[in-house]
């Protein structure tokens, strides 16, 4: 039994809500649901009932979340207590990651840092693809989070962490917007605003295009993803962003997020230099975002 399924068991049992312990973890709430399913299914009894929009637990329920919460809370001391023997908990670590996944994966990452390491530090720099590796082999950062094989990368090792898909987004009066899912042709014939060259979702959507042999219109580009969504909004055009940022910034109904037929995606990965001694500190860190990115996945 997966760990990280009893703690999405324990944090619904505690607020009620799936939804609220996705919040809380920092996951989408589809990742609570299908653990729970996991748990209930290897355990062969069901955890909870629906009462109104409450998850509420049953009998049995209450008995074993109350069992596994102490599990819990066991394995963590344990845990705390064999990573404070390993000189972990003290220093500093730099943490270099892409701008756009400040709005959901790195918080995570944070959280779960501090509860593990409270007196550990961490230092943080976002910027794009290209400045997270200038960063990481000037030594100005100890890991990255950023995309492998998209820039000059000599000497940097790559662990992957997950898959991320580009959607397409549009204003909700835009025709487009009706749609399930647009093709890059479709796209080539609107008004685009992109991420600059300096990040790989350019690259991978300039890619995209010349594969397929169209030639898009660009009417902006910059390296900001809020303010991409603001003139999307504004009906300047519609955009190709990743789906972690532009799902949430979709939330206000003014934003419509839709598949792009076929499919593009770009591959996060924690990365450091290969050739450099890694304190105890830095794997440790390392490890969270590694462990960050299969929960949430």
């Amino acid at each position: 039994m997966e760990l990280t399924a009893l703690r999405y068991c324990v944090a619904t049992a505690e607020s009620g809500r799936v939804t609220a312990a996705a919040e809380q973890l920092h996951v989408a709430p589809s990742a609570v649901s299908r653990g729970i399913r996991n748990v209930e299914r290897e355990i062969g009894v069901d955890l909870f009932d629906r009462v109104g929009r409450l998850v509420v637990p049953t009998r049995l329920g209450k008995a074993f979340l109350s069992e596994a919460s102490a599990a819990i809370r066991t394995i963590d001391a344990a845990v705390r207590s064999v990573r404070e023997r390993s000189g972990v908990t003290n220093g500093t670590v730099r943490l270099g990651f892409l701008t756009s996944l400040g709005a959901s994966f790195v918080p995570a990452v944070l959280q779960q840092t501090g509860r593990t390491f409270p007196h550990l530090t961490i230092e943080l720099a976002a910027g794009s693809e290209r400045a997270v590796v200038e960063w990481l082999r000037a030594g100005e950062v100890d890991v990255a989070i950023g995309v492998p094989g998209m820039f000059d990368a000599d000497g940097v090792s790559w662990d992957p962490l997950y898959e991320e898909e580009l959607v397409c987004a549009a204003p909700s009066d835009h025709p487009l917007s009706r749609s399930t899912r647009v093709s890059l042709e479709q796209l080539s014939q609107s008004r685009l605003v992109l991420l600059s060259a300096d990040f790989s979702v350019r690259r991978i959507v300039d890619a995209g295009f010349r594969a397929a042999g169209l030639a898009p219109t660009v009417v902006f580009e910059g390296p900001d993803v809020a303010t991409l969504a603001g003139l999307i909004r504004a009906g300047i055009g519609i955009g190709i962003l990743p789906s972690d940022v532009v799902t949430r910034e979709s939330e206000d109904g003014r934003l419509v997020v839709m598949p792009i037929a076929g499919g593009l995606s770009r591959q996060i990965a924690v990365g450091r230099i290969a050739r450099r001694l890694e304190e105890p500190a830095v794997a440790a860190v390392s490890a969270l975002i590694r462990d960050a990115a299969h929960r949430g996945r």
